[in-house]
């Protein structure tokens, strides 16, 4: 296992950090925490890992109120405050134009939100041959029973 520090979130509110020139994107990181990692999978300039352990944590680290947050592919940051969400969101925003029109733009910080009543749209899912109701699993077909 390997150990490093966590630099930044990427897009998809996965842990970045940077070993050896690569880009190492860590899930379930977040930013200045060090943590223990495996590679999931190489490629030539990054890999993908998983969070081994977590050895020193964020001091924005909190414990996620859903008890599925784990398990269904729903939300990325419920383990990030959500002061700091709509910070990284700002900060995304702001790269994004960078990166695309090469140019800094101001981003206004986003609106506070209840933060679990905002959402217009949920997909569920029912599998016929389990019987479960529920979300699917990140990056797979099978159903969360909710």
């Amino acid at each position: 296992m390997e150990q490093v520090k966590i630099d930044k979130l990427g897009i998809n509110g996965e842990g970045v950090a940077r070993e050896n020139g690569r880009v190492l994107f860590i899930e379930g990181a977040l930013p200045d925490e060090i943590v223990n990692y495996e590679t999931i999978k190489d490629n030539k300039n990054y890999s993908i890992c998983k969070m081994a352990k977590l050895i020193t944590s964020s001091s924005f680290r909190r414990q996620p109120p859903c008890k599925y947050f784990d398990k269904c592919g729903g939300c990325q940051l419920q383990h990030l405050e959500y002061n700091k969400q709509l910070e990284f969101k700002r900060q995304l925003v702001g790269e994004t134009f960078a990166k695309i029109c090469r140019e800094n733009v101001e981003v206004n910080f986003p609106i506070f939100a209840n933060e679990f009543e905002y959402r217009n749209k949920a997909v569920f899912s029912y599998d016929s041959k389990s019987g479960l109701f529920g979300l699917k699993q990140e990056a797979t077909h099978n159903v969360v029973e909710i």
